[in-house]
């Protein structure tokens, strides 16, 4: 469930702090109560040397009114610094944008597995290295080093609550975004601000736990919109869903297989076909922390598109050895 209830005292904040620096090919950083964890990138390209900054600080605070009712609180600031030195000047430049963003939600419990929630947040993205210097392929999806950050707001309203051994969820939302960055400037799809953008949509999803097995499926509807021209942003479908399986062979082993469905979306010049990807993977914890994991992705080799004229990967197999 999306909100579960929690023991605390009727009052609780807290606040933090990312910031750092990082080669590009790791990363590292502390996670504690009051948590710092650092990112610089510093990459050659040929020659050409990219610097990235970013500090984020937040404050939140929960609130319980009453066993039934409890409210949350938040504040985050967030800098971004950008610094590309390229061979060629028109992929040089510098950026930097922040922003302060607010968040509030309050959530409701009538019974033990029920929860009503509505919440409200400000957002904030600033443009990547790619959306800003990026040369482009062909001409075509070329970055914009005039790009000014996103900066939306949202409203949800949903309900949480658990049916038996089923949980279920369902939500409505309602997102304004001002400045949206998209790949869709003319006839070569160059990054561009989009003046104002509305994404609506509502959310289900349903999961089961059985002894051995796991079983879940959501689905999505959203109508995403220019609000200057009343087009569809995009490459942005009307429907998403997904189903997925899992079942316990016990010893550590365990496999599971998902469907992942996208409608047919608008691109800059034509539809793009509507798909469905199946995936399998297996994990084995063959020892304290160790787990052996196997995932073969679009298991059928399917030819989709999420781009116009650019391929995804066909079958891939992937291994992973992971410490946890």
């Amino acid at each position: 469930m999306k909100y579960c209830a929690v023991h605390r005292p009727a009052a609780f904040s807290r606040i933090g702090a990312i910031w750092g620096a990082r080669p590009c090919a790791g990363g590292h950083g502390a996670r504690l109560y009051i948590r710092t964890v650092a990112r610089r990138c510093l990459t050659p390209i040929r020659d050409d040397a990219v610097v990235e900054d970013s500090v984020d600080l937040w404050l939140d605070a929960e609130y319980r009114f009453s066993d039934q009712l409890r409210g949350y609180l938040g504040l985050r600031h967030d800098r971004y610094d950008f610094d590309v030195a390229a061979i060629e000047a028109e992929n040089s430049g510098r950026a930097r944008a922040s922003i302060s963003s607010p968040k509030a939600s309050l959530i409701y419990a009538p019974a033990h597995s029920v929860e009503l929630y509505a919440s409200w947040g400000e957002g904030f993205r600033a443009p990547n290295l790619n959306e800003l210097y990026s040369p482009g392929y062909g001409g075509y999806y070329a970055g914009n080093p005039n790009l000014d950050p996103e900066r939306s707001s949202s409203l949800e309203l949903g309900l949480d609550m658990r049916l038996g051994a089923v949980d279920f969820g369902v939500n409505a939302y309602r997102t304004r975004i001002d400045d949206l960055i998209a790949f869709q400037g003319g006839e070569t799809s160059q990054a561009i601000n989009v003046a104002r953008a509305a994404v609506d949509g509502v959310e289900l999803s349903v999961e089961r736990h059985f002894e051995v097995w796991h079983i879940g499926a959501n689905a999505t509807w959203q109508d995403a919109r220019d609000e200057g021209s009343d087009q569809p942003l995009l490459r942005r479908p009307q429907r998403k869903a997904a189903v997925q399986a899992g079942y316990a062979l016990g010893n550590g082993v365990s496999v599971a297989g998902d469907i992942a469905y996208a409608s047919q979306r608008r691109d800059f010049d034509g539809e793009l076909a509507a798909y469905a990807v199946v995936g399998v993977r297996a994990d084995w914890a063959f020892a304290d922390h160790w787990h052996l994991g196997a995932r073969l992705g679009n298991a059928f080799d399917r030819d989709y598109s999420l781009a116009s004229g650019f391929a995804t990967p066909g079958r891939e197999l992937i291994v992973t050895l992971r410490w946890e």
